[in-house]
Parts: structure tokens; sequence; C-alpha cells
């Protein structure tokens, strides 16, 4: 039993004298905006919108649910070429203003972009635009042919049913998607190295880290 005593005795001294032995560890990965992944996503997602509302609303004939359409009617009363592109502008732009605010918050959180995170921020979006904020900003009636208006909260007031925000929620999700698979970050992960000092109360080892690097990987 002395025996056993000594020697633990010698190996705790042992330790105790040997200097720190640093060693290189990963911490979790930081991301940083890759602004061409963000360009590419915001430009893709805003064409796939506006084509998806410039068609399929017309094509199931419930054209009448594109606020787009009121706008450009705003700009244009004739209906004519400038009252179309102005409805095309206002897609593109609504299509593409979203995307860098989208990739900074993922950024803030250090998430990955992914077609799950597409996927909700696209119902957020619709969620919080067509369905719910425009109906309650514009809750006021429509006096003038060129008046903004709105169709009502989920655009039941078109009388057409779920089917006018489920096509919404189509054009949002397709939108979400495709920011979510093509906004990339660039990440990086710093290197850690965790020098081993000896703990006061008992001697047991215990690692101290500091961030020394960080080296970008994608």
């Amino acid at each position: 039993m002395a025996t056993q005593l000594q020697e633990l005795t010698s190996v705790a001294s042992r330790r105790q004298s040997e200097p720190a032995t640093p060693r290189a560890t990963v911490a979790a990965p930081r991301y940083r905006l890759h602004w061409p992944a963000v360009g590419l996503a915001a430009l893709t997602a805003a064409t796939a919108i506006t084509v998806y509302m410039m068609n399929v609303p017309r094509l199931l004939n419930v054209e009448a649910m594109d606020i787009g359409i009121t706008i450009g009617s705003m700009v244009d009363p004739s209906a004519g070429v400038l009252a179309y592109l102005t409805r095309i502008a206002w897609h593109v732009g609504h299509g593409l203003i979203y995307i860098p605010v989208y990739a900074a918050i993922l950024v803030w959180f250090r998430l990955e972009s992914n077609a799950r995170t597409g996927a909700c921020f696209g119902v957020f979006l619709w969620l919080a635009g067509p369905m719910l904020l425009i109906p309650l900003l514009l809750d006021r009636p429509r006096i003038n042919p060129g008046d903004l208006w709105h169709p009502g909260v989920f655009m039941l007031g078109l009388g057409l049913g779920w089917t006018p925000a489920l096509i919404d929620l189509g054009a949002h999700l397709t939108h979400g998607i495709l920011a979510g698979v093509l906004c990339k970050h660039r990440r990086t992960e710093p290197t850690v190295l965790a020098a081993v000092v000896p703990l006061e109360k008992d001697g047991a080892l215990s690692p101290i880290p500091e961030i020394v690097s960080e080296r970008l990987i994608g």
C-alpha cells in the first residue's frame, strides 16, 4: 500500500513539473458573406418568382391576386407597356432586396444556407407580406380604379377560397428554396491552441484555449 502511494505521488509530482504543451484543436466554424453567391442567389430567385407571378396566376385564372397589376395601373392607367414593365420591376425588385437580408441573418446566427432555411424564409415573407402585413397596411376602401388595394387577409377577399394564397405560397417557396440552395457562405475555421496546465486544487490537467489564427476553408 505504501509503495502504491509513493508511485502515485511521484506521478503527480512529474505532471506538475512538466511544462505546458500546446495542442491544436478546431472550434465551431464561422461564416462570412460570400457576395458572388449572394448575387447569384438574388438574381436567380428574383427571376424565378417574376416568371412564376407573370404566368402561373394567369394560367389558373386568378390573375387578380397579383398586386403588381395594381402597381402597374397606378403608373400607367392605360394598362400599356409601361404598366407591364412596372409589374415586372415590382416582382424583380422584391425578389432581389430580401436575399442579402436573408444571408446576413444566417451569418449572424452562424447558420449555413440550404433548402430548409430558404423554405422557412419564403414562408416567413409570405406570411409577413401579402398574407398579413399588406392587408393591414392597406385596409381602406378602393375609391378610384388606380388606387392601391389588397384582396384581404390570405386573399380571401377575392372570393376564390384558399387558391390564391396557395399559389402565392408556391411563388415564395420557389423564391426561398432557390435562395437557400445558391446562397452559400464563406466558412472560416478558427484554429485554437489549448495549453495544458495543472489545476491548483488536485494537480489535474486542464486546457486553456486561445484563438491564434483563422483559416478560410470555403
